[in-house]
């Protein structure tokens, strides 16, 4: 698929060479996928990854679907455990269910993007159900969970691994993902900063939407105004969807993405996160579905179908979003997507005839055999950011 023309890189990183057709078939495992689900994952429907600027996120080796597959990962119950008339509750429940807890104190609460509509994004992006929890402060999640919260920057900056420390004992009994959000502004080692940090064997994570603001000086674009203006809003909430969905891809143990543009690609910067694919590639799709225990086509499209509810409902910002889905359900030409922007996009797809398969789905070919590609890094977590210094802006970003 065509991509969308990107800013232009003064300086490219050393070494790096985009991914070929045979390496991403591979790294999908078209081959081992269930016939009817293959018209959804040719290579050809999703844009390629961009070529990366020395100050992006590292591309690495990549996880393909065969390596997931082969970690192992935790997956959600497929349904309720439900007792018998009499018996005792189950001993464990079902997990099955996405908790999001906001931190901070009550009077930040009217800073928050609305998290009533972040939880039912979440739930049509990941198909299940996202409940939200009562506010809590810093100082009460560190008395609970035992782990001194460090700070930096004269209180600026609380560190997002001590946070997550703190969330491991707060899981509840039927949650898949425990996932803190705040308005507070992250770190962790000598990052600059973190849009957020995710532990994946533990389930829980943090994220920040501080630098999301339009109106916060931290913000790469800040608009100069320290108040809120028209609009604002409509791009925090974007953002901050975007980047929630990102980091809980994680918990569902989906490492970073090098094979196309797609959500879960690391990024060093609010630029390089909006600039991606905002949605899941065909690698990290079947990922996601196989984890769902719904590896199916019926499954693929139920889930366009939410979010293209849930797109449709928002009333701007969301039209990248939008435009995507919609072309994935052939309800428009699967063309150039409209160029991210740093404030809210006004551009649409055009429209073209409905489809009973994905818009432009060539016949299924098999792939090579499944290479042997694994990510760099712990296990246990992952981070976008870059150490302090780290090239000509400031930057931080996603774990």
């Amino acid at each position: 698929m065509q991509q969308p023309p990107s800013t232009t890189h003064l300086r490219s990183m050393p070494g790096w060479s985009p991914p070929s057709d045979s390496l991403q078939r591979a790294a999908i495992g078209i081959r081992t996928a269930p016939k009817d689900l293959q018209a959804w994952l040719q290579p050809s429907l999703f844009p390629d990854i961009p070529e990366p600027d020395e100050d992006d996120w590292p591309r690495g080796k990549g996880q393909t679907f065969e390596k997931y597959v082969a970690s192992n990962p935790k997956r959600p119950a497929t349904t309720p455990v439900i007792s018998k008339p009499g018996a005792k509750p189950p001993a464990h429940p079902a997990r099955r269910k996405i908790y999001l807890l906001p931190l901070g104190e009550a009077a930040e609460m009217e800073r928050f993007p609305p998290l009533a509509v972040l939880a039912e994004g979440c739930t049509a992006f990941y198909g299940l159900e996202t409940v939200v929890l009562p506010m809590m402060s810093l100082t009460k999640l560190e008395a609970g969970g035992g782990t001194k919260i460090r700070r930096r920057r004269r209180g600026a900056q609380v560190n997002a691994a001590d946070i997550n420390e703190n969330l491991k004992s707060r899981l509840p009994m039927d949650g898949f993902t425990l996932c803190a959000v705040t308005m507070a502004d992250l770190y962790k080692g000598d990052m600059n900063y973190l849009f957020g940090l995710a532990f994946l064997t533990s389930h829980v994570g943090v994220f920040s939407f501080h630098r999301h603001q339009p109106n916060s000086p931290d913000c790469e674009f800040f608009h100069g105004s320290l108040s809120r203006q028209p609009g604002d809003e409509g791009v925090l909430l974007r953002r901050a969807f975007q980047t929630l969905t990102h980091e809980l891809g994680h918990t569902f143990s989906l490492k970073h993405c090098v094979f196309f543009s797609c959500l879960m690609q690391g990024a060093n910067s609010l630029e390089e996160a909006e600039g991606r694919l905002p949605d899941l590639c065909a690698v990290c799709l079947r990922k996601l579905i196989w984890c769902a225990k719904v590896e199916t086509s019926a499954a693929v499209r139920e889930r366009y179908e939410r979010l293209l509810d849930f797109y449709e409902r928002q009333p701007h910002g969301f039209e990248r979003h939008l435009a995507w889905v919609r072309s994935r359900l052939g309800l428009a030409a699967p063309q150039r997507l409209p160029e991210a922007q740093p404030l809210p996009p006004e551009l649409m797809c055009d429209e073209c005839e409905p489809s009973g398969t994905p818009a432009g789905a060539p016949e299924p070919e098999e792939d090579d055999k499944a290479q042997t590609i694994l990510a760099p890094g712990s296990e246990d977590e992952e981070e976008c950011g870059s150490p302090s210094g780290w090239g000509k802006r400031a930057v931080g970003g996603e774990e």
